[in-house]
Order: structure tokens, then sequence, then C-alpha cells
């Protein structure tokens, strides 16, 4: 009910008569995607061999692999990798707090340190800890540290990991398409293009623009190179930042207009 050990697993895979050769190559895949959950704060020690897999994920992938004869595309099944609505209605719980901080550090393998509420108490603000803890409780946080009695959280394996990750690229897409251009870093990107479906396939756009006046260019041409340079600059900082790191597959460009001439470049 609560998970599998690594040896449930194997026997599972027995079971199933899989070989022995094909148990050595899916055991990786199975713990990188549906290992990692830690259940009890009193463990202090060895936490990794405390870990359990998701029952509900693993058996999905082997029973996929049993009808396919390989190892399924779909690593986890689609109605829980889309369903971003859960974690927005947990986000949407927390007032005057940064959300979208904790957000960024879990998408980044960054730990989050909070003590565990064992009540939740709706006349009591929902805060940090209260987020951190009902995360916890629905498995996608879970134990990494557990030093001197502080916790440190993190996403459980890649397809928790990779559940933050989508719904903080629908935030941002949601965000840029509220304000048009997005803030990045501080400072406000001219055009960002995030892929609504399939963001492992298609690609990312960031785009900087540029405007020089004709005649100023025509008194000095050196003015296309001073702003391509200035262009270049700016998205390599925006490419440095949390919000651009994480979208999968990204092109940036440097656009300069004069008049009707465009001069584009990839960066």
């Amino acid at each position: 009910m609560l998970g599998f050990s690594k040896e449930d697993v194997k026997y599972l895979m027995s079971e199933l008569e899989i070989y022995e050769k094909n148990q050595e190559q899916l055991m990786p895949i199975i713990k990188t995607n549906y290992d990692g959950y830690v259940f009890s704060n009193m463990i202090k020690e060895n936490i990794e061999e405390h870990k359990m897999y998701n029952p509900n994920m693993t058996l999905y992938f082997l029973s996929r692999y049993i009808e396919q004869k390989e190892v399924p595309q779909e690593l986890v099944d689609i109605n829980i990798i889309s369903d971003y609505s859960k974690i927005e209605g947990f986000m949407d719980l927390c007032k005057n707090m940064n959300k979208i901080g904790i957000l960024e550090k879990i998408v980044l393998g960054e730990p989050v340190e909070s003590e565990l509420t064992e009540k939740f108490n709706a006349e009591i603000e929902f805060g940090e800890k209260e987020l951190i803890s009902l995360l916890y409780y629905l498995g996608y946080l879970t134990i990494k540290e557990n030093e001197f009695g502080i916790l440190k959280f993190g996403s459980p394996n890649d397809v928790i990991k990779k559940i933050y990750s989508e719904y903080f690229l629908e935030y941002i897409r949601r965000r840029a398409e509220i304000n048009e251009e997005l803030e990045v870093g501080g400072k406000y990107s001219d055009i960002l293009l995030i892929p609504r479906e399939k963001m492992q396939e298609r690609y990312g756009v960031l785009i900087e623009f540029k405007y020089i006046k004709k005649e100023d260019y025509e008194k000095d041409n050196n003015l296309l190179k001073e702003k391509q340079k200035e262009a270049r600059e700016q998205l390599e900082k925006y490419k440095k930042t949390e919000e651009i790191k994480i979208i999968p597959k990204l092109r940036s460009y440097s656009v300069v207009a004069i008049k009707d001439e465009l001069y584009v470049e990839e960066i």
C-alpha cells in the first residue's frame, strides 16, 4: 500500500517471468523514475536504505513493458504527469510568501528546509511550513536529509521532478501571456516562446530586439555591431537565470532592425 522495496520490485519482475538479464537493464530505469520515497522523519541515518518505490508507477511501467515487449516511451501515466492542477491548488493556498522561490529550488534539485506540520487548521494562515508538509504527505516531496531534527526535502524521483518542471514552465508561459514581456532575473525579455505540448521535442525561443534609426546608422555603421553586442550580452544574462535554465532545447536570437531590414544572429 505504501510502496515497494527493491526486493519487492525484483520479486514482481520474476513473477512476470522477465529474464534476469532484462531485469538488470530495467532496475536503473525503475529506480530513477519511481524510487526515492521516505515516509518517516524518525530515520536519521542511512536514509538511502529506507527509500521505497511508488507502487502505482512501478506497476504501470511493468504492465506496459509486458504488453509492448520493450521499455515504454511514456514512463508514467499521462494522467499523472499532466495534472498541474493539484500543485496549482496547493500554491494558491499560500498567501504572502515566496512560493515560486520554493518551486524554483525544487525544480533545480536544491534542498528545501522545513519542520513538519502534523495538523492543518483552516483558521491559521497557510504558510511555507504548511505547504512543504502538504507536498510531503501527498508524495510530491520526500525527506532527503535529517540532521539533528532539521529536515531537508526534495523531489523523490525524475517523474515527480518533471511534474514540477512542466508546471513551472506552464506558470511562466501564463505570466508571459498576461504581461506580453516576461520578467527574467529582474529584467524583461522581449519575446519568450515556450512550447505547450511535447516540450522535450520542441524548441523554446528567446528573442531580444534592438532598433537603430536609418539616419543614425548612415552616420555610424558601427552602431549595428554595438547593438548586436548589447543584445548578445542581455541574452547571455537571461540564459543564466533559473526561469530560463529549465526550458528544454532553448534557442536564442538577437534581432536588430534598421528601418525595413532585420539582422538576425543566433546566440
